[in-house]
């Protein structure tokens, strides 16, 4: 965590250092859902909690398994879910023992993703081999669904009607309940990733899935309520790959593409693809995008430093930067 230049009212509250996260790698992150504690993981099998004034809670050393691929909390901030290669187990810390609990055997080889529900104790893992599992944190039912796809599970989401939707290298996404069970599976044109089930704002807001199709195109679908058809919205080549795409409301969609480029766009069907901002934000890629609806605000990030675009305007905040 960097210091903020540009706006007053913003302090340094507590910086990782590098040797105590992992000198290389990547470093995965991931806040408690009421703020209180930030968990923090490097390439060196060791899961560091801290409190949001940077005092250290626990310390988690991993001692199977290889590298932490990723890092969750479930939706009440209770339990911190810990993915690694290599190990068939999940491995579980308790926020209020401050402690690890028995890790949650899979028997399943090559994990490579997982993510709790928004709304139920259900925690899907899935596997290289496309295998699935859906693990209830309450009844501890462990619930295998071998061939939900043939290949890798590169990506998944859950939405607030505790529907999973997943994408897959076979080239396919599917949409199932919190049991399993499968509403619907459709065949791309190209490799998903980065999918999402964003929450429709409002009574009569429109439940959808989007997903990015070899990097190149956003496809987008409606899930409920006023089914549309689906849309294919493609980009100029020029700004390379799209790196990251999130929702700002229930029309516009804003993404960050490998060359640093930003752009938002209109996803109503009355005029979809309009461009609604468009600028080149850094050299080199964009890393993350996150909106801040309340503030109507964008916090962008790229070559270690984080910039912000203000969302009702439709501008890019030049003084202000982490």
């Amino acid at each position: 965590m960097a210091e903020q230049s540009g706006m007053g009212s913003a302090q340094l509250l507590f910086s990782i250092k590098a040797p105590q996260s992992g000198v290389d790698g990547k470093t995965h992150i991931s806040w408690q859902p009421d703020g209180n504690y930030v968990a923090i993981a490097g390439n060196n099998r060791q899961i560091q909690v801290v409190d949001r004034y940077g005092q250290v809670v626990d310390d988690v050393a991993l001692t199977a398994g290889g590298v932490v691929l990723d890092i969750s909390w479930d939706k009440d901030g209770e339990v911190l879910a810990i993915l690694q290669s290599g190990n068939s187990a999940i491995i579980m810390w308790d926020a209020a023992q401050r402690k690890t609990m028995t890790p949650v055997e899979t028997n399943m080889k090559d994990l490579c993703w997982m993510q709790w529900s928004k709304v139920g104790p259900q925690l899907a893992v899935g596997s290289g081999k496309g295998n699935l599992i859906i693990y209830n944190r309450r009844t501890t039912r462990m619930n295998p669904l071998l061939g939900k796809h043939s290949k890798k599970i590169t990506a998944g989401a859950w939405n607030s009607a505790n529907q999973l939707a997943l994408a897959s290298e076979d080239k396919t996404i599917t949409l199932s309940t919190e049991q399993g069970d499968l509403v619907f599976q459709d065949a791309l044109k190209g490799e998903p990733s980065d999918i999402l089930l964003p929450e429709a704002l409002g009574s009569g807001g429109t439940k959808r899935l989007s997903v990015s199709i070899s990097r190149k195109s956003l496809f987008i679908k409606s899930i409920g309520g006023d089914v549309q058809a689906p849309l294919d919205l493609s980009f100029n080549s020029k700004h390379g790959d799209i790196a990251i795409h999130r929702w700002y409301d229930d029309n516009s969609v804003m993404m960050g593409f490998q060359t640093g480029f930003v752009m938002a766009v209109s996803a109503n069907k009355s005029n979809p693809g309009k461009e609604l901002f468009g600028t080149q934000m850094f050299k080199f890629a964009v890393t993350g995008l996150h909106i801040c609806p309340a503030k109507q605000r964008a916090a962008v990030c790229g070559e270690n430093m984080v910039k912000f675009v203000d969302l009702a305007s439709w501008k890019e905040l030049h003084d202000e930067k982490i």
